[in-house]
């Protein structure tokens, strides 16, 4: 009996044992329910207020643009924000650094200087006006373009109407554009040659400091087609646009610097002085780097009757070129000693092909012959690094195009030199009616730059700063 009575009080309480679960479980859910929703609305609140200022943004930047190029003396423009968010000037974020590398290799920096910004910032994202252009970042330092920059890259002209903020403080929900000033910095008829359209030259470099560099070089990469590099530590980006540079011939001796030239005895040379010529540093750099990671024909021959590049990383002496069938590429890669020629003959190379001969290191021509057995000055082109010099001794006959913008080359009893010539500095001792021009030399290609490049013949800068405040 104990027993049946225990049993009988158990089940007595099972029902409002029951209930009592059945409740909590509804107050965990309900619970549930209100947190997750009250996070939904949250992130819901949080998305609707970032786009919300992408466009008010969007519009201050259209607003800024009439203001910074001329087409108006003073916007106003409302700024809503909610919660913990506000705007704010910032005169020094940010900057950026336009530089022009002629063909000679001179830097000139056409402008260095801050961005200035206004900024959105909500709980870690921030929506910013910077050179023309909306971005927005979050927590992480992640980056996208909202709106392009004042930067347009159209048919070989690059226009960067640059737009810079000045100004200070908070914007507590209006804000007042004016202008402060515009200043030309390319082309400046005022400077010299190096400041004129057209460009002749290396390489147009674009380099932005910012927190928004990510972005900035995204649009670099999908918009300009130029080579784009990121200092992550810096938080900078690179944007290299090429330059496409005149490399005609019409003389017989050039010198890239002025008054580079210095007969000494002999008849006048057809010179000219003081021409702008790019590099061929990298060019030869970058075949060498190729051969050594195996891309060339590595043993040495004396003889050469195949197309294609071959390497020496020793003085090769005497060399013929016979019957190739196509081009052919000579890498000389001595390791610092000179490479000193003995005899370069050409044979039968064909009308439309021609031997390149890339010099890493210094060139000695001490041969009584390169390329004037058959004499064709369009068949042959040598190309020197600047870090070396060239010389010639003795009456060594040369045919063909010597090319060393960056290197002093001097013509020590020249015996018979046709074709073109182009050094940093040539003195020529004795025998310098020998010199002669062949406008066969035209039809050489240097091949100095990549058609895949972006290249710029014309360049238009100027920077238009507004003055942004609380209005």
């Amino acid at each position: 009996m104990a027993i049946e009575t225990v049993l009988g009080g158990n089940r007595g309480q099972s029902g409002p044992l029951g209930l009592v679960l059945v409740l909590a479980l509804v107050v965990a859910s309900t619970t549930a329910v209100v947190v997750v929703g009250a996070d939904a609305i949250t992130t819901t609140q949080s998305q609707l207020d970032v786009e919300r200022t992408e466009k008010t943004m969007t519009q201050f930047d259209s607003q800024t643009a009439l203001v910074a190029l001329g087409q108006s003396s003073a916007q106003q423009v409302n700024l809503p924000a909610t919660g913990n968010s506000d705007y704010e000037v910032r005169e020094g974020a940010g900057w950026m650094n336009l530089t022009y590398t002629n063909a000679t290799g001179n830097v000139t920096t056409l402008r260095n200087g801050t961005l200035g910004a206004v900024v959105y910032d909500s709980d870690g994202t921030e929506i910013a006006y910077q050179g023309g252009g909306v971005w927005r970042s979050d927590s992480d330092g992640e980056s996208v373009m909202v709106s392009p920059p004042e930067f347009h890259y159209r048919s070989r002209t690059l226009t960067l109407p640059l737009v810079t903020v000045s100004g200070q403080g908070d914007l507590e929900g209006r804000a007042t554009i004016t202008h402060n000033d515009t200043t030309q910095y390319f082309p400046d008829p005022a400077r010299d040659e190096a400041f004129r359209n057209p460009l002749n030259g290396s390489e147009i470099n674009v380099t932005v400091q910012s927190d928004y560099y990510r972005a900035w070089g995204a649009y670099f990469e999908e918009r300009t087609d130029g080579t784009v590099k990121y200092d992550h530590p810096d938080e900078t980006v690179t944007a290299q646009l090429v330059i496409p540079f005149n490399a005609s011939f019409d003389h017989a001796v050039a010198t890239t610097s002025p008054g580079g030239l210095n007969v000494n005895g002999g008849d006048p040379v057809d010179s000219e002085q003081g021409v702008a010529f790019p590099s061929v540093d990298e060019r030869i750099e970058d075949r060498v780097s190729d051969c050594q990671n195996g891309s060339c024909y590595v043993y040495e021959p004396s003889t050469i009757n195949t197309s294609g590049t071959y390497y020496y990383d020793d003085d090769p002496g005497s060399l013929t070129i016979d019957d190739p069938g196509d081009n052919v590429t000579i890498v000389v890669n001595t390791g610092g000693p000179a490479f000193s020629t003995d005899d370069i003959e050409l044979i039968d190379i064909g009308d439309d092909h021609h031997v390149s001969l890339l010099v890493r290191h210094s060139l000695d021509i001490n041969a009584d012959s390169v390329n004037a057995v058959e004499g064709d000055a369009g068949e042959l082109k040598v190309l020197v690094h600047s870090d070396g010099d060239v010389d010639s001794n003795g009456n060594a006959d040369f045919v063909g195009q010597l090319v060393a913008p960056g290197s002093s080359c001097d013509m020590n009893g020249v015996g018979y030199l046709e074709g073109a010539v182009i050094c940093e500095t040539v003195t020529v001792n004795g025998n310098s009616g020998t010199i002669t021009y062949n406008d066969a030399v035209q039809d050489l290609e240097l091949d100095l730059t990549n058609p895949s490049d972006t290249q710029i013949t014309y360049l238009h800068v100027s920077v238009n700063d507004v003055n942004v405040t609380d209005a």
